[in-house]
């Protein structure tokens, strides 16, 4: 009695988006829709920039970024309101902060430092669901989800 190789299904990169295109040259590709949730991220040196979810083949859309120069906590998270968002570490420059909702609307909450190294945020106006909230920190995006009860 033998076992042959069965193949049940195959994988391949999808968009599912309401609009966008193409453009190639020979030194460069870009690929761009409409209606991704936003993640991004940026690299320097031999210029990598992604945004949604049209990353390149080794990426996963919960790829992110760490920040170069500490480490970041977001919490409660699920939160019913006050978000606490914690930094330890040196930052390489100025920390900026924006909050996005999961269909890609920008958010533009007051962000309350409250000691070095925490900030503080009233997202209770908010309707319940997912967002990210990004870190920026010189030429590094760092992206959090978010869940609001």
């Amino acid at each position: 009695m033998g076992f042959g190789h069965i193949q049940a299904q195959t994988l391949s990169r999808s968009v599912i988006a309401s609009g966008g295109n193409s453009f190639s040259s020979s030194s460069l590709q870009a690929d761009w829709t409409i209606g991704e949730s936003v993640t991004g991220s940026f690299s320097s040196s031999s210029l990598l920039v992604n945004q949604g979810f049209q990353q390149g083949p080794d990426a996963a859309p919960s790829n992110v970024n760490k920040l170069t120069k500490g480490n970041i906590q977001l919490y409660p998270n699920p939160t019913n309101g006050i978000l606490n968002l914690s930094y330890t570490g040196t930052p390489a420059g100025t920390l900026r902060f924006s909050l996005w909702s999961a269909d890609g609307k920008a958010l533009n909450p007051a962000w309350v430092q409250q000691t070095s190294g925490l900030w503080t945020c009233d997202i209770s106006a908010l309707a319940p669901g997912s967002y990210f909230v990004q870190v920026f920190e010189a030429e590094t995006v760092q992206v959090l989800p978010l869940i609001k009860r």
